[in-house]
């Protein structure tokens, strides 16, 4: 049931990361460079991929229900990118 849940919500990473990506260029103050930029987004994509394993296999332990193992990686990125997004200036 956890793999079932985990091919629904995987798509939308895409989604999720460029709404969190959009945040964070728009976010650009002078200074920063195009090289920070890809670093964070390289870190980014890093702790959602250790965020998305540690919570699948939550699911697949049972201390998780599969639709909340699934999806609980999406939803704290996706709380993330909405507020990069009212936070830049």
């Amino acid at each position: 049931r956890v793999d079932l849940n985990a091919k629904f919500a995987f798509p939308f990473v895409c989604i999720i990361m460029c709404l969190l990506a959009t945040g964070i260029t728009v976010g650009i103050k002078k200074g920063r460079t195009l090289s920070i930029c890809i670093t964070y987004g390289i870190g980014i994509i890093f702790l959602y991929w250790i965020l998305y394993s540690f919570c699948l296999s939550l699911g697949y332990g049972g201390i998780l229900p599969p639709i909340i193992a699934a999806w609980m990686a999406n939803l704290i990125f996706l709380c993330l990118g909405v507020l990069t997004i009212l936070n830049a200036e």
